[in-house]
């Protein structure tokens, strides 16, 4: 039941946020983080990023605007391996809190909290209307990426 959760909402949020081009992640990684854990849902939730990716690509690659491409997608793609690469030193540190709910044991880790703080951020920049209208200079791009 899980997976076929997730290849739903996979497919859904992929068609949502095409156009968008915003919150494939912010929508797919709960549900990933729902049948495995936060550090195998971040990487899973990447491949997804990818294949969409690429496919966003095929169909519209033509039509990209070059400059924003390298601007910021080359800053993306060096800061998601500095991303990974912290992440999994964060998966190997014990701990925040612990507890047990019946039969589960249940943990806290500076991982899931981070990350719980980021989906938080980006839940927040969709909702606020205040946020929503926000414009950055072209000149910042790069930090977006």
């Amino acid at each position: 039941m899980g997976l076929m959760l997730v290849g739903v909402v996979a497919f859904t949020a992929s068609a949502l946020t095409f156009v968008s081009g915003f919150g494939l992640g912010t929508l797919l990684m709960p549900v990933f983080a729902f049948v495995m854990p936060v550090e195998r849902a971040v990487a899973a939730t990447g491949v997804v990023h990818f294949l969409n990716s690429l496919f966003k690509f095929w169909l519209v690659g033509r039509r990209a605007h070059w400059p924003t491409v390298w601007r910021f997608g080359l800053p993306a793609l060096l800061a998601s391996l500095l991303g990974a690469w912290w992440l999994v030193s964060l998966a190997d540190q014990p701990p925040i809190l612990t507890w047990t709910l019946g039969a589960r044991v249940l943990q806290v880790t500076m991982a899931k909290l981070l990350i719980a703080a980021l989906l938080l951020v980006f839940v927040l920049v969709e909702w606020v209307p205040a946020w929503r209208s926000l414009t950055v200079r072209a000149a910042w791009m790069p930090l977006g990426g």
